[in-house]
């Protein structure tokens, strides 16, 4: 076969590829089914979580953001139909940024990207209720907003913010914790 029409056999599938990634572009920075997938069995490394019933997640996002509210409720509605690790089930719960302090009867927060302007308020409510606080946002390991980092694609990775873990007094699986990278 030539290369010309090797190049013509690819060319096609490839553009449209290319095209439909930078369509969905907004759509990427939503946590996936792989992404809500991987997220649920590491939280079953988390001490303290749930072994039986619900796991509730606080899915924050930023309330200012033109898409935030709606990003958010796509969210809550992937997490509370994947199942939780073991015999779980999860559930969540949308929570604006500006709202962090108000009390919410969940086990973890789930942070959307964006959030940088409310660190300090999200890092204060995650240690007073030694909660957990993941994402899928890169940015957020690097803001020292997140504890664990969780992306399904191309494999699945991990990565443990040590200092946040022992500042929220967060405790991961001791086996877990060898498997998985570390910031």
């Amino acid at each position: 076969m030539t290369a010309r029409r090797l190049s013509g056999r690819l060319g096609l599938p490839l553009l449209l590829a290319a095209v439909f990634a930078i369509g969905n572009a907004r759509a990427a920075d939503l946590p996936s089914a792989g992404d809500i997938d991987a997220i649920s069995h590491t939280l079953g490394f988390v001490e303290g979580m749930p072994h039986a019933g619900k796991i509730r997640i606080g899915v924050v996002y930023d309330g200012s953001a033109e898409t935030g509210r709606s990003d958010a409720a796509k969210v809550v509605d992937a997490v509370s139909a994947a199942a939780g690790p073991g015999s779980t089930q999860l559930g969540a719960v949308g929570i604006a940024a500006a709202d962090i302090g108000t009390a919410a009867d969940v086990d973890a927060l789930l942070l959307m990207p964006g959030l940088k302007a409310f660190t300090r308020d999200i890092v204060a409510a995650a240690t007073r209720r030694h909660l957990p606080t993941i994402s899928t946002d890169p940015q957020c390991i690097e803001q020292q907003l997140c504890v664990l980092w969780v992306q399904a694609e191309p494999r699945v990775s991990v990565t443990l913010n040590t200092g946040l873990a022992e500042a929220l007094s967060v405790r991961i699986s001791p086996i877990f914790a060898m498997m998985v990278k570390r910031k």
